[in-house]
């Protein structure tokens, strides 16, 4: 059974399935709210607080996987690919794939300003040219 706020007699049986069905990446992503690592390790004491941590676990999801698909669409509308893992070509890349390559950043914050303490590698630097977006959202808060 499948319960929707679609409109009666808007669409068949048959293509709310197939809708529903054509989610699966999204359903798959959800996964990890019910990894027994984050599940287990928290503890709330009100529902309120449970409620928070709900709404921020689903909008961090909902930016990983932007981030992933503007990647995605970028690459495919320019037909090109970046390293991956194994430093092997892809059109695809996944979102820990492109967060993996920026952990070895290093932000410097000072009383004045923020910096980055390694710069940027070539590969960082292309994924951020890929995503539309400049390396100073990692020095610039504001900005």
């Amino acid at each position: 059974m499948l319960l929707t706020n679609i409109p009666k007699n808007s669409m068949s049986s048959y293509d709310i399935l197939s809708t529903y069905k054509a989610q699966d990446m999204v359903e798959r992503n959800f996964g990890f709210l019910k990894d027994q690592a984050i599940v287990n390790s928290l503890f709330l004491k009100t529902p309120a607080r449970i409620e928070v941590l709900g709404l921020i676990l689903v909008l961090s999801l909902m930016v990983w996987r932007l981030m992933e698909r503007n990647m995605r669409l970028s690459l495919k509308s320019n037909g090109s690919t970046v390293q991956g893992w194994d430093k092997k070509a892809t059109s695809s890349p996944t979102s820990l794939m492109i967060t993996a390559f920026f952990k070895s950043m290093v932000v410097i914050r000072t009383q004045e300003r923020r910096f980055l303490g390694n710069g940027l590698s070539s590969m960082q630097s292309e994924y951020l040219k890929i995503l539309n977006v400049s390396s100073r959202v990692f020095t610039d808060p504001h900005g």
